[in-house]
């Protein structure tokens, strides 16, 4: 009898052991898109880890589901590892949404810095309290606006029913420049072009070109109002439990930021010079342009603060102390 119990124990053991080195990861990727590619490299850096016995299982044609359902997965440990677009981050972390306030920034080179010098650290502390472990940040790029007919200044968005996001940022945007905002999921993005529910919205060029979105709304206005970090995160006890050998090799195998911004940054380029070819209607905005668009949404940021009843005053300070050691640089 004894003999049985300690052979069935180790069997147990055993396979538990074996199911908590396949690490899940769950994600929303177009087949061959940045993060595709980036998703890719991440099981390749893993596996020439040769750590006997791990591997990455990867979920990342929307398997999970939609970004609330892949969260709920993380946070209750069914899904180990993922990455979640700065709206989906939002859900759990509001003070998140601050980042996408219109006109923040600039620059690449401003956002960059602000997020790797600023944010990053206090990601650290502000996804523990929710049981996540922030890992790094995973860049969508610009927010601009799309439409069936072409959005200059503010004034030609006036009475148009645009598609918000769900996420206070985004909505505040729509509102501000005199659009009706409609807030609908991303699935009926489509249906509602193709039946007047909305006639147009917000969103990255990534998404917008690997939607075929133009198909309905063929004029893109490059407002680059918002920038949208997203970030890849894993499930804090999870994490912690792992042992030191394993944690170390995960960690060396999530490709840095660096390796997904300039692949992102290109493959948009290339995608909006893609688009202007197939008869895509693509605006850039001067100066006085943007202006007028900035002008119209100047008071968001410190609404959407307001609205956080001192919730978001970290991530305030933070970017704020960004922004002026970016300024003051040589």
């Amino acid at each position: 009898m004894r003999r049985f119990l300690f052979i069935y124990c180790f069997l147990m053991l055993t396979s538990f052991s074996a199911r908590a080195q396949e690490i899940t990861v769950g994600a929303l990727t177009f087949p061959g898109d940045p993060f595709d590619q980036y998703m890719q490299r991440f099981a390749m850096n893993l596996q020439a880890q040769a750590l006997p016995g791990v591997s990455l299982k990867l979920l990342i044609r929307g398997e999970v589901g939609p970004e609330e359902v892949l969260m709920r997965s993380v946070r209750r440990g069914r899904v180990e590892i993922a990455s979640f677009t700065a709206s989906g981050l939002s859900a759990v972390l509001p003070e998140f949404d601050l980042l996408r306030a219109p006109y923040l920034f600039s620059s690449f080179e401003e956002v960059d810095y602000a997020l790797d010098q600023y944010i990053a650290p206090l990601m650290v502390d502000l996804l523990a309290a929710q049981d996540l472990q922030f890992l790094v940040f995973s860049d969508e790029g610009w927010f601009n606006l799309y439409g069936q007919s072409d959005f200059v200044s503010p004034k030609s968005t006036q009475g148009e029913r645009l598609r918000a996001l769900q996420s206070p940022a985004s909505q505040s945007f729509i509102r501000s420049i005199g659009a009706d905002m409609i807030q609908i999921p991303f699935a009926d993005v489509m249906t509602g072009l193709q039946t007047g529910l909305i006639s147009g919205g917000e969103t990255g060029t990534m998404i917008y070109a690997a939607a075929s979105l133009s198909e309905e709304a063929p004029y893109l206005t490059l407002t680059r109002h918002a920038y949208s970090a997203g970030a890849m995160v894993a499930y804090k006890p999870w994490y912690d439990s792992l042992s030191r050998t394993v944690r170390i090799a995960l960690v060396e195998a999530v490709p840095p930021v660096t390796f997904i911004r300039p692949l992102l940054r290109k493959w948009i380029s290339d995608e909006l010079k893609g688009l202007g070819q197939r008869g895509v209607s693509i605006r850039d905005l001067t100066k006085d342009q943007r202006k007028q668009w900035s002008d119209a949404t100047r008071t968001n940021l410190a609404a959407l603060v307001a609205n956080m009843d001192g919730k978001g005053d970290a991530m305030y300070a933070a970017i704020i102390d960004a922004k002026k050691s970016f300024s003051q640089r040589d």
